[in-house]
Parts: structure tokens; C-alpha cells; sequence
């Protein structure tokens, strides 16, 4: 059996570090090509330190910069919202394992049909698909989940929230 390219997106959250866990007991079918996280960036860095990925993500610009200020490793870095969006579309990658509850983990669920990539969501979400049957199923019902988004206005602050699915 061959090694498989994973991303994880949300790699420091509990499901990540299981993940990890499994990686650990598997390294002959599993190479870890992207660990992205939201602000975690000491746990992050272990996990480079340890998985040696070729992109490591933080969605949180300030966490990036603290990582980017004392990382001096060969794992390139990357920050920001769509870093993170794009880290699921990774050239390396064949499975993204997301992590993510609601709508922060649909726009790079997403990314990733979008590039073919199978899916393999642990975030109670029934997004499970694999790019070479179920694609364009999945991405249908993901565009309808997006298309159901509502900005409500709160306090005079716009925010976005999304119908259906599990209530996030």
C-alpha cells in the first residue's frame, strides 16, 4: 500500500491531535503534507517540529507571527484567513481531514472539492466525499449550504450565520 498526502485543518483541536495519533501508529500509509490550525502556535510548532509537513497554516494573523518570529525550519509558513482556505487545495495533498464545526470549516471543505481532493470531515458534519465519485454530489450540497448563509445585524455588528446542517 502506498503513503497518503493528508492535510489537517484544525491539526492542534482534539480531533486533529487524533488524528496525529493515528499518523504516529501509520507512518507507512500516512505522510502529513499541511497542519493548519486557528491560533494555536506553540502546539503547532511541535507538531512541525515532529511531522516535518511541507506548509504549516495559522488562520490567526498575531499567532502567525509569533510561529514566523522564532520558527527557522524548513516548513514553509503561511497566515491569515485564506491561507488557511487554501491549505485545502495543497499541491501535495490527496486527503484533507477537516476538523472544523459549522462555517468555518465549509469554505475550505470547499477549496478541497473543488481541487479533487477526497474529504474525510471528523467535525460531525456529513461531508465525507471522495473526488473520484461523489464530487459533484457533495460540492452541490455544500453550494446549497452556502447559498442558505444570512447576514443579521446585531448591535450594529453585521454577522454571518448559516441554516441547516448542525446548528452551527
Amino acid at each position: 500500500m502506498t503513503c497518503k498526502n493528508i492535510a489537517i485543518l484544525g491539526s492542534t483541536g482534539s480531533i486533529g491531535t487524533q488524528t496525529l495519533d493515528v499518523v504516529r501508529e501509520h507512518p507507512d500509509l500516512f505522510h502529513v503534507s499541511v497542519l493548519a490550525a486557528n491560533a494555536s502556535d506553540e502546539l503547532l510548532e511541535k507538531q512541525i517540529e515532529e511531522f516535518q509537513p511541507e506548509l504549516a497554516v495559522l488562520s490567526d494573523e498575531a499567532a502567525y507571527k509569533r510561529l514566523k518570529s522564532r520558527y527557522t525550519g524548513k516548513t514553509e509558513l503561511a497566515g491569515g484567513r485564506q491561507a488557511f482556505i487554501d491549505a485545502a487545495a495543497h499541491s501535495e495533498v490527496q486527503t484533507v481531514v477537516t476538523s472544523m464545526m459549522g462555517f468555518a470549516g465549509l469554505e475550505p471543505t470547499m477549496k478541497a472539492l473543488e481541487a479533487k481532493k477526497d474529504i474525510d470531515s471528523k467535525a460531525g458534519n456529513d461531508w465525507n466525499a471522495h473526488a473520484d465519485n461523489n464530487w459533484d454530489c457533495k460540492a452541490k450540497q455544500l453550494a446549497h449550504l452556502q447559498s442558505e448563509q444570512k447576514d443579521v445585524s446585531i448591535e450594529g455588528k453585521k454577522k454571518t450565520s448559516i441554516k441547516g446542517g448542525n446548528g452551527n
